[in-house]
């Protein structure tokens, strides 16, 4: 279970209502505490949630990047022989790529991410070791992983016969051990394995550039019952190509709402905005897809510039997202009124997610006529914000002009309970779960 120590916000919003809130922000550690930290730990004003006015932007990026990224270095060879040691060159970098140097040294373990007997995507355990000593390199010397005060790093692995499948697979880098690092795991591939006797061929396309980010992919568990799902990263795309960390936080929320209370969205409008690698909409109608009553699926849209789809695409397909009415993948740019109205012609949405696009004071404007153009009455907009380089005054300019147009809450413990009609046993936990997982709530 990925852990998290973000500064996160997260906003309901319903158009044609008059506010008297603004919005706050909470503090979240892990998924196991969710509860405590969202009853203690709410901020009473935007003042206090973080001090930027004396701050420099680089500072900022670094002070919120909790969850820190293990991304490649070099590429990995695609195509090797099964029993045969293989080196994985890494990084240790911010969300936003910044390689980050000061901390204690991380170990690493290696699993095998490869289809089971039903076609989910699932760990299977092998042998790791450190990197040989380099001359070239001494810093990554006898390190399975990172190095103390070291940003490069890397480990090596083996697999056996017996562990992959005729299929490509892809390797999963994750914490070996419990640590004070945030760390979202990398996956590498895809992979293909041979037996000694046959040729091997490393397959290298000439007009990629920086082949080792066209490796690179996250493998997030949506549960243990539906196994893991398999997210390609493009980082050379910009803001669109890379999974950033509202969405893993939101992600998560639904994922767990399904798990509960599956028909509270059935049949549902749900818009995926600006969705970036797709994670959060593909993820509900992956869980929806693998349920027998297709009847109660929602009905998904996922938008981003016209860019930015083909990488959604990869990501239905990779996790074989089947094409049906109930899923849409469009173009939508901010404020461009032909595409908000092409999205409303099968009907008003009821939610629209919109996950860590606030990061451009140019674009406020745009977001928020977005809002309004895509907003009915009876809309709820789940909007997750993390702090970066915007300054408070920035923030409070943005929510300001919502404040305009639409009701800004913050979402309450209390509500999630009510709006989704979760059931709670004597200790907290839902499905191994610990409740405070549910940390936002719908309008109230």
């Amino acid at each position: 279970m990925i852990e998290y120590g973000i500064w996160f916000g997260l906003c309901s919003i319903r158009e044609n209502i008059s506010s008297h809130s603004c919005p706050f922000f909470l503090h979240i550690s892990s998924p196991s505490n969710y509860i405590e930290h969202m009853i203690n730990n709410i901020v009473s004003s935007l003042n206090s949630s973080h001090q930027e006015s004396t701050s420099s932007f680089s500072k900022s990026l670094f002070k919120n990047s909790n969850i820190l990224r293990i991304v490649l270095r070099r590429p990995i060879q695609n195509v090797i022989h099964y029993d045969t040691w293989q080196r994985i060159d890494l990084m240790l970098v911010t969300e936003m790529g910044l390689p980050v140097k000061d901390k204690d040294a991380i170990r690493l373990s290696c699993t095998l991410i490869r289809k089971n007997n039903l076609g989910l995507w699932s760990q299977y355990p092998i042998e790791s070791r450190p990197i040989s000593e380099d001359a070239w390199e001494p810093e990554v010397n006898l390190c399975e992983g990172f190095n103390s005060g070291s940003s490069v790093g890397g480990i090596e692995y083996t697999v056996q016969p017996e562990q992959a499948s005729s299929d490509k697979c892809f390797i999963s880098l994750q914490l070996a051990h419990s640590h004070s690092v945030k760390l979202l795991p990398l996956t590498v591939g895809p992979i293909t394995f041979l037996h000694q006797q046959q040729a091997m061929m490393t397959v290298i396309d000439e007009g990629i550039v920086d082949q080792h980010q066209h490796q690179q992919y996250r493998s997030l568990q949506l549960s243990l019952k539906h196994g893991y799902f398999l997210l390609k990263e493009q980082w050379d795309y910009g803001t669109p190509g890379k999974l950033w960390d509202s969405a893993l936080m939101i992600t998560d929320i639904f994922v767990s709402i399904y798990t509960t209370n599956p028909h509270f969205l059935a049949k549902k409008r749900i818009l995926d905005l600006s969705a970036g690698t797709g994670y959060i909409g593909l993820s509900i109608s992956k869980l929806y897809q693998l349920q027998s009553d297709t009847d109660e699926s929602p009905h998904i849209i996922l938008t981003d510039i016209r860019e930015a789809l083909g990488l959604i695409e990869i990501n239905k397909n990779l996790n074989q997202i089947r094409s049906t009415p109930q899923l849409t993948i469009a173009p939508l740019n901010w404020g461009c009124l032909r595409d908000a109205r092409r999205i409303l012609s099968d009907g008003p949405l009821d939610y629209i997610i919109a996950s860590d696009i606030l990061y451009n004071i140019k674009d406020f404007q745009s977001i928020l006529l977005t809002f309004r153009q895509l907003s009915s009455e009876n809309t709820v907009i789940y909007f997750g914000y993390k702090p970066r380089g915007l300054t408070q005054s920035d923030e409070t300019k943005f929510f300001d002009a919502c404040k305009k147009y639409f009701k800004v809450t913050l979402l309450q413990y209390q509500d999630v309970q009510r709006e989704f009609k979760i059931v709670y046993d004597n200790s907290g936990y839902i499905n191994g779960k610990k409740a405070g997982i549910f940390n936002f709530s719908s309008y109230c």
